[in-house]
């Protein structure tokens, strides 16, 4: 039973990561956007090309990855 409720539970979390993964998609949208116009712009002699920065917003997954992040670091700290 507990195999079953680990499989389950592995299972459950591979979704949620693929979700959470689909979301990040307009992040990549917006690169590939940004990188098809600075290939346009340089075939043009003489051209001036002003570079965006593609930064994605604070939101809830990268505060949990900070936080995690974070945590890791002072575990090697400590560790070391």
């Amino acid at each position: 039973m507990k195999k079953l409720g680990m499989i389950v539970f592995i299972f459950i979390v591979f979704i949620v990561g693929l979700l959470i993964g689909n979301n990040n998609s307009s992040y990549s949208r917006l690169f590939e956007e940004a990188k098809d116009e600075f290939e346009e712009n340089i075939k043009v002699p003489d051209s001036e090309y002003t570079p965006k920065t593609l930064k994605p917003e604070e939101g809830f997954i990268n505060k949990i990855a900070n936080f995690v992040d974070k945590i890791i670091d002072k575990v090697a700290d400590k560790l070391s």
